[in-house]
């Protein structure tokens, strides 16, 4: 037993020393080809002993294809649990003994560590995975660190096995060898995506933890030409700072940015290069990058002969603020040839709430200060330095035909550039449950498929290069779709270039999804990230340019554009009025308020359990009446064990009253009360029965897109119904009086509804009443002799009022025609206008009190026996009645040419009469109109009033 204990560890250290001089053979990790790590706080639970702080970790790796192509008879570094979605046998396997199996979308698989630590004499390289809660924990490939316990890491030991799984993952991408058409590119086809999903419960206490995937190695510097840490070890790195506040994991501030890019990024031997590291961050936080330091390279293994390690030596640099890497022109220099390069990208937090009057917001922790806590994440990938045909060192550089270029051997594409690829850069937020899209488009670089020389076909495509990581139970019939085939809209082909042929090839996709929609309850498809936020993803494009379809006659791709997309459950509310008694009420009922009376009523609203938070609000459009409008508090039922969390207010109550008043009477109002939740990220106008767009409200903090649709109903406030009644003249009316006579008018009007207060008020314009006009106060009455049930303000005291005009005019309004105008009006505003005329005519005269003819003969300067022969009537000149009506001449219809002169010397007047008693004439050279009547009192006696002839 001990010879066997012996030689198992000389065993393992010969192991060793094999690993340290051929690592390229032996070590799993160099088959990693890309690898980020990024995590999320899930749930918090300060029960003692069994509580803890949940946090939900996703690891994302690409691996060469040659690292699961395992034959049972190699050595395991990884393999295949569960290859059954369409995975075979294959002939190609690599370095591996055929035949052996290739994973497939959808397969389970298996990461070994390389050796079997739990009996190995020193710490030798694996593969492990840490969630940072170790304080010794350092770098595993340290093998020059003695002081270093040993460290087991997350794996299961399986002894026969001559390793330890470390971790499983599932295949979300993977391309077989294919000799059809579209081929994918080299980098494709070689490389397997695999995504590891892992939950760890951290002690119930802020703080922060180094989680990390570690391994040996990258690729060496010999046969796959590694430039800069070539087989030294890589470390995926990210800073977990967890949260016991509640508040502040709500905010989704508890949790990393998370990168989306490709294993590979092509530069062009001889030309600087810029291309964008994308970051995204789920609470749009500012993301800060940097390289990564030799320190984030795992540097250490004593393999000086493989330097340089790190990034900075190569002159790479990044734009902290966007993520752009500039790769410079002396570094691509040495053709086909590899580097390797980490980035960090790091927000603060988490944060308990912010300040918003920051541009950008500032992260406060729970006792208001500043956060400066950063939380940081890795991306380690490789950079590929490809001939495009360019001699020198840019920018004096030439492009020869002589040169192999692209495709290789064919001398076709010389000077080629890279095709540019562009995708929505602003986050994408899909509905589910309902159709989403978004457009991305290539053009093909300048340069390509020179026209002077014959080329075989040329190919130009945009590829899906980074899936969504959708859980197996998801239905895969409602994935994301973006075509692929040369009869779909991405692929454009071009063959026989020439010199009149120097089109510039493009290319155009949809990317299109329509995601399941799951309730919080289910919590099976999407990993929740807000209460309405069901998960947030990101993919990845790249256009290629291949000059033939095959995979190795040279092609170009672009840098990845990639775009974040947002899932969103978005819910609307549910509104409805209820009575006292809880009956509810339809939408569009009408509601009669009379003035001075009030109506109220009861709106109550609900949601879904990811709504928080609920408001019931009128519509700014229509709105309500400015005046008589009230609003209850809002009262709130919470609910402590929604799936989503604590739920403060949802369902909501709130009542509204209104009061009409006189300015509310006869018009009708429609109101709209809509519910609001706080579901901040739909987006507007989303599409009610398909046509109708529901949400126009515009309060504070309050998107379109999140209150219900309407219950809108009309305020009816009866208005007076005026009317002018007999005896009132009627409209337009001529009335006519006489000088010195009592003349007097009743006006009447009443409101039908035998409501609301009336008043009779002459205008007070040029439609005003004479001088000497006397108007008696308001006399009040009710229609049909019915008293009001109500009296208030304006209402109930005098439906019916009545108003006598009184007037005796003077001799000089003689001949005055007068339209006077009479508004029958309410304290509503509301008004019934009457105008009529009145004219005082010529030639008459009401006798006053005491007055004989004689004197009224001396007043107007003509005879006395001349009035008493115009006046047969009379029986005593000396004793007259009062009022009684005189006729003082007779009217004369003036005819063209007239004056009064002319009249007076016609008709033997004395000319002083005469404009006695026209005082309307100014001068007796006044030249008259033709029709125009003149009171004429003739030197003779006349028994009866002239009157004009009869036109003929």
């Amino acid at each position: 037993g001990e010879g066997r204990e012996a030689m198992r560890a000389f065993g393992w250290l010969l192991l060793a020393t094999l690993l340290l001089l051929e690592p390229s053979t032996h070590v799993s990790g160099q088959y990693l080809k890309y690898g980020t790590l990024s995590w999320r706080q899930v749930s918090e639970d300060p029960t003692p002993g069994t509580g803890g702080i949940t946090v939900h970790f996703t690891l994302y790796t690409a691996w060469r294809r040659d690292f699961f192509n395992r034959n049972p008879a190699g050595t395991p570094y990884g393999g295949c649990l569960s290859c059954t979605g369409g995975s075979s046998l294959q002939a190609d396997c690599g370095d591996q003994i055929a035949p052996c199996i290739l994973p497939t979308v959808g397969d389970t698989v298996e990461i070994y560590d390389s050796v079997d630590i739990s009996t190995a004499t020193v710490p030798l390289v694996a593969t492990v995975f840490s969630f940072g809660e170790d304080p010794l924990f350092d770098y595993i490939g340290r093998r020059d660190r003695a002081d270093i316990p040993k460290f087991t890491p997350m794996c299961r030991q399986v002894v026969s096995e001559g390793g330890a799984k470390c971790i499983t993952g599932r295949v979300v991408e993977a391309y077989p060898n294919t000799t059809s058409w579209p081929m994918p590119e080299e980098d494709a086809t070689s490389t397997i995506y695999v995504v590891t999903e892992l939950t760890h419960k951290y002690p119930y206490a802020s703080a922060s933890y180094p989680a990390r995937f570690q391994g040996c190695c990258r690729m060496d510097s010999g046969d796959f030409k590694l430039h800069n840490n070539p087989a030294g070890p890589w470390d995926i790195q990210t800073t977990v700072s967890v949260t016991a506040s509640r508040q502040a994991m709500l905010t989704g501030t508890a949790a990393s940015p998370y990168f989306a890019h490709v294993p590979t990024v092509n530069v062009i031997k001889g030309r600087p290069m810029q291309f964008k590291v994308h970051a995204f961050d789920s609470a749009d936080r500012p993301i800060t990058y940097q390289i990564g330091t030799e320190a984030d390279h795992g540097v250490g293994l004593k393999q000086d002969a493989q330097r340089p390690f790190g990034n900075t030596n190569i002159g790479m640099t990044i734009d902290a603020g966007t993520g752009m890497v500039v790769f410079p022109a002396t570094a691509s220099t040495v053709y086909e040839r590899y580097y390797n390069l980490v980035v960090l990208a790091s927000v603060v937090g988490p944060c308990h709430s912010y300040d918003t009057s920051t541009v950008p917001k500032t992260c406060l922790d729970e006792m208001g200060l500043v956060v400066t806590a950063a939380i940081k994440t890795t991306v380690d990938f490789y950079i590929q330095v490809v001939d495009a045909g360019y001699v020198g060192l840019w920018p004096v550089n030439d492009c020869t035909a002589a040169t192999a270029g692209l495709p290789l051997g064919s001398g076709s594409k010389v000077c080629n550039q890279h095709p540019l690829i562009q995708a929505p850069t602003t986050l994408q937020r899909f509905l589910c449950g309902e159709s989403n899209a978004f457009v991305v488009s290539a053009s093909d670089g300048d340069g390509t498929d020179q026209p002077t020389v014959s080329v075989p076909p040329g190919y130009f495509s945009i590829r899906h290069r980074r899936q969504l990581v959708l859980p197996t139970a998801y239905n895969m019939t409602f994935a994301p779709n973006f075509p692929r085939g040369v009869a779909d809209c991405c692929i454009r082909q071009q063959a026989g270039l020439n010199a009149s042929d120097q089109s510039v090839l493009e290319a155009r996709g949809v990317y299109s999804w329509a995601p399941t929609c799951e309730r919080l309850e289910t919590n099976s498809l999407y990993s929740f990230q807000g209460r309405h936020r069901l998960d947030q993803y990101a993919v990845c494009f790249t256009a290629v340019d291949s000059g033939a379809p095959s995979q190795w006659q040279g092609q170009l791709v672009s840098p990845p554009a990639c775009t974040s997309i947002a899932v969103l459950r978005c819910t609307k509310p549910t509104i409805r009025m209820v009575w006292s008694d809880g009956q509810a009420l339809t939408n569009g009922s009408v509601f009669t308020v009379p003035v001075a009376t009030g109506v109220g009523f009861g709106l109550q609203a609900e949601d879904d359990y990811q709504t928080r938070q609920l408001g019931i609000f009128h519509r700014a459009d229509p709105g309500v009446p400015a005046t008589g409008s009230l609003w209850g508090p809002s009262v709130c039922t919470q609910n402590l064990t929604a799936p989503s969390g604590v739920v403060t207010c949802n369902p909501l109550t709130r009542d509204f009253n209104f009061t009409a008043g006189l300015e509310h009477a006869g018009i009708d109002y429609p109101v709209c009360f809509e519910a609001t939740n706080d579901q901040v990220e739909c987006p507007p106008y989303r599409p009610d029965s398909g046509v109708v767009p529901y949400g126009t409200w515009h309060g504070p903090g309050v998107t379109v897109s999140q209150a219900s649709q309407p219950l809108c109903i009309t305020l009816n406030i009866p208005g007076p119904q005026i009317q002018w009644i007999d005896p009132t003249p009627l409209s337009e009316q001529t009335l006519t009086t006489y000088m010195g006579c009592l003349f007097s008018i009743t006006l009447i009007a009443q409101d039908a509804t035998n409501y609301f207060d009336l008043d009779i008020v002459p205008f007070d314009n040029e439609f005003g009443l004479p001088s000497g006009v006397l108007v008696e106060g308001r006399t009040c009455s009710f229609v049909g002799g019915a008293t009001p049930s109500l009296v208030a303000e304006g209402v109930g005291s005098c439906p019916m009022a009545t108003r006598i005009v009184r007037w005796s005019p003077s001799r000089s309004q003689t001949g005055l025609v007068s339209r006077v105008c009479f508004n029958a009006q309410a304290k509503s505003v509301h008004v019934a206008v009457r105008c009529f005329s009145v004219l005082v005519s010529k030639c008459r005269y009401c006798a006053q009190a005491g007055e004989s003819l004689m004197a009224i003969a001396e007043s107007f300067q003509t005879d006395w026996l001349q009035l008493w022969g115009a006046n047969a009537h009379l029986h005593n000149p000396h004793k007259l009645s009062e009022w009684q009506l005189i006729n003082l001449g007779s009217l004369y219809p003036a005819h063209v040419g007239d004056t009064l002169q002319s009249l007076a010397t016609r008709f033997r007047s004395d000319v002083t009469a005469s404009l006695a008693v026209n005082p309307d004439f100014e001068s007796l050279d006044q030249e008259l109109q033709d029709g125009q009547p003149v009171c004429m009192l003739p030197g003779i006696c006349r028994t009866a009033e002239y009157r004009p002839p009869r036109a003929t």
